[in-house]
């Protein structure tokens, strides 16, 4: 009975030691966290695009002058039944005069035409060019019902077809 208590006890010193071993051996949690920290900073990230520049817009060439905040990126079904796709910018500088004037050099200056406006209907119009869908544009001085911040002077609304339709009668 002895000789098994004995085996029995040095078993469990041989198992202890091991188990002593293996925590002296394995790194701390800090030291684990560092080796993470680490590895994650040597790994570079993967641009999700690979221009410079992404443009919501269907012309990368349309380039805003001014200070704005993408607000809603929107698909939609227009009354004709025609898909388009709706873009809300919220302008942080300026006033619908001078916004409007930017608009207008931007797209000129992407090689947009502007098409005829309403004239009592000021700060609205379409953009036309080959090989580009139509863009319907509209500047509005107020901030609107759901500004998402407190530093929004106005909005900018902008639609086109999807499908490679007009958008002069847009919304």
């Amino acid at each position: 009975m002895s000789k098994t208590i004995l085996v029995a006890g040095v078993l469990a010193l041989i198992v202890a030691g091991c188990a002593k071993e293996d925590v002296a051996t394995a790194p701390s949690p800090a030291q684990g966290a560092d080796t993470a920290i680490a590895a994650t900073a040597a790994i570079e990230a993967e641009p999700c695009v690979q221009d410079e520049f992404y443009s919501p817009l269907p012309d990368p060439e349309i380039r805003f002058q001014f200070p704005f905040r993408v607000a809603r990126d929107r698909v939609y079904e227009s009354d004709n039944g025609k898909p388009r796709r709706g873009l809300s910018l919220e302008y942080l500088e300026g006033s619908a005069d001078g916004i409007w004037d930017a608009v207008v050099a931007s797209m000129a200056a992407a090689g947009f035409e502007q098409a005829q406006g309403v004239e009592d209907e000021p700060y609205r119009g379409t953009f036309k060019k080959g090989g580009a869908p139509s863009i319907f544009a509209k500047v509005d001085g107020e901030a609107g019902s759901n500004p998402t911040g407190t530093d929004v002077k106005g909005s900018i609304w902008l639609s086109w077809g999807t499908d490679g339709g007009d958008a002069s009668s847009a919304p």
